[in-house]
């Protein structure tokens, strides 16, 4: 193992880095063989998208038209609670999540598991529906407003209000930060260094680099975060629209 020391200079710091990142690496490695890499775990998530699809009857069936009509507004009122419309909240969630997983997901899958995983990736979508819509009423139903008035909700605050299980909503919360970096910042950041190097010859420090400077700043600096993210959400659903499906 490599060891930091003070007065290292910028290669040694460099060298440090790598190691901690193939320490690191080790660890969700083992961490992953006794968890997602598990049968228990793959049969438990889908076992939990059974037993609620047939408790809910079907919900990501008879309740679709429902759930465009309140992606299109229908219901959105004046002076309603929440930082952003229901589309808004749509167009956030969907610049968040395709791409790493929908696009380079699916075509990994595909390419070690061939036509049969096309077939098992609908069924767990399928399933994965129901489970995500009781997480996110739950989350809706249990959550809370900041100082500031804004919402905050997750899976988080409904074990915490209403399971009382405030430990495990702690652990939670640190492994959706912990996750965050490596299903969604490492990836991107990946991804745009590599092509900001191939197309401009940037090299991969110098595009890392301005991505933590804006990473850093725009939290810190952007009172209403929240609905800067949806309304730029709402021009990327409409260009990842057009980009991918025309």
């Amino acid at each position: 193992m490599y060891v930091w020391k003070k007065n290292s200079n910028l290669i040694d710091f460099i060298r440090f880095m790598q190691q901690f990142l193939q320490d690191l690496n080790s660890v969700l490695e083992l961490i992953d063989s006794y968890i997602g890499g598990s049968t228990w775990f793959v049969l438990l998530l889908l076992g939990t998208g059974v037993f609620f699809t047939f408790y809910l009857g079907f919900p990501q069936m008879r309740y679709f038209g429902h759930a465009l009509k309140i992606v299109r507004g229908k219901y959105d009122k004046e002076g309603d609670q929440g930082d952003t419309s229901h589309f808004q909240a749509l167009a956030t969630a969907l610049s968040g999540t395709v791409g790493t997983g929908n696009i380079a997901g699916v075509a990994l899958a595909i390419h070690l598991g061939g036509a049969a995983a096309l077939f098992w990736m609908i069924l767990t979508a399928f399933l994965g529906m129901t489970t995500k819509f009781v997480e996110v009423t739950l989350s809706h139903k249990y959550r809370e407003v900041t100082e500031d008035g804004t919402m905050a909700g997750g899976p988080m605050y409904y074990m915490k209000n209403r399971l009382n299980w405030k430990i495990v909503a702690t652990i939670f919360a640190i492994a959706t930060v912990v996750s965050s970096f490596g299903t969604g910042s490492l990836p991107q950041i990946n991804s745009i260094a590599n092509s900001m190097f191939a197309t401009f010859g940037f090299t991969h420090y110098i595009t890392g680099h301005f991505g933590f400077d804006y990473h850093w700043w725009y939290p810190t600096h952007c009172p209403s975060k929240r609905k800067i993210s949806a309304f730029y959400g709402n021009y990327l659903f409409y260009w990842l629209y057009f980009r991918y499906c025309l």
